[in-house]
């Protein structure tokens, strides 16, 4: 009976050696993708991390944070340097890195669409 529950939620051998497999090439080629927004892009890397966890797969915290720094776009590149530099990736959060690229994004939104008000007409 155990077997037949577990078989039911969790899938035969075959099964989840596919799941792990399609998770691990979803986590290898991972970038974030033309206009997502930083949380956007943060639960679908937070998806996969699941799955590949339910699969008993699990990666270091600094290689998760160089993936995600690796595979932001062009624009972010300063942003991701200075993070790499100014924190030890071994003890960075995901959460903290998380806050520091939501700071970033902020930053590239309102420069790209600023106030009228901040418009000053000569």
């Amino acid at each position: 009976m155990w077997d037949v529950i577990r078989i039911t939620h969790e899938g035969t051998k075959d099964v989840r050696l596919i799941r792990a497999i399609t998770l691990q090439r979803h986590y290898e080629l991972f970038s974030m993708k033309e206009n997502e927004s930083i949380d956007k892009m943060f639960g679908r890397f937070q998806t996969i991390l699941n799955g590949l966890k339910s699969l008993r797969f699990k990666f270091s915290k600094p290689h998760n944070n160089l993936n995600i720094l690796d595979n932001l776009p062009k624009i972010w590149e300063p942003k991701a340097i200075a993070i790499s530099k100014a924190h030890d990736l071994k003890v960075l959060t995901f959460y903290e890195l998380l806050r520091a690229l939501r700071v970033h994004e902020f930053h590239l939104n309102s420069r790209d669409h600023p106030k009228t008000n901040d418009i000053i007409v000569l």
